[in-house]
Parts: structure tokens; sequence; C-alpha cells
């Protein structure tokens, strides 16, 4: 399975909420934590996930290799998705909560 996504930069808000909330779950639910959540864990923004064959990822990543420094956007809203155990990697996704990030000023 492919995934397409664009980095998000970090802040102290953002790196502070997503160690909230993987306390908040971990405290209420069992096994919360992705393999690739934690410390580690890139912000990001998925813009794709599916079942696309590997060259069409490949061909994604070669033609955005050099970053466009004037392509930006303001994201306003986060999603915690929930997936099946299941799948690895994880396979569909169901939206639990959506937080609304509020207004740009």
């Amino acid at each position: 399975m492919g995934i397409v996504w664009l980095a998000a930069r970090e802040s102290q808000v953002l790196r502070d909420l997503h160690d909230r909330l993987n306390i908040e779950l971990a405290a209420r639910f069992e096994h919360t934590a992705a393999n690739f959540d934690g410390p580690a864990f890139r912000f990001h923004a998925t813009v794709a996930l599916g079942g696309q064959p590997p060259e069409v990822y490949q061909a994604i990543a070669v033609s955005h290799s050099q970053p466009d420094l004037r392509m930006m956007c303001h994201i306003d809203r986060i999603l915690l998705g929930c997936a099946d155990d299941a799948y690895d990697p994880p396979g569909p996704f169901i939206s639990y909560k959506i937080l609304s990030l509020g207004k740009r000023s």
C-alpha cells in the first residue's frame, strides 16, 4: 500500500498536543500507539492512501523531489483516526474525532 503525504512544520504546540493525545488515549484504551507513533512521529498531511502500484508512488516522489517553497497551505482541522489492527500497514481509517483549529488570523 502506498501513502503520499506532505511534511508539516513541527511546533511546540503541535508536539505538546501529540504527546497529550498519546497519554490520554493510553489511559482510556489498550494498544493505542501505532508502530510509527511516539517521539519520532513526523507531522504530516496525508494526501493519498491507497492501493496503486509502487511505480505510481515512485513517480510522485520523483516529480516532487525538489520542494516548491512557494507552496503553502493552512491546516484548519486535524483528524484523529482509527484503523483496524488486522492491517499492517494500517488499512481503512475511520474518522474518530476532527478538531477545528480555529480561524487563521
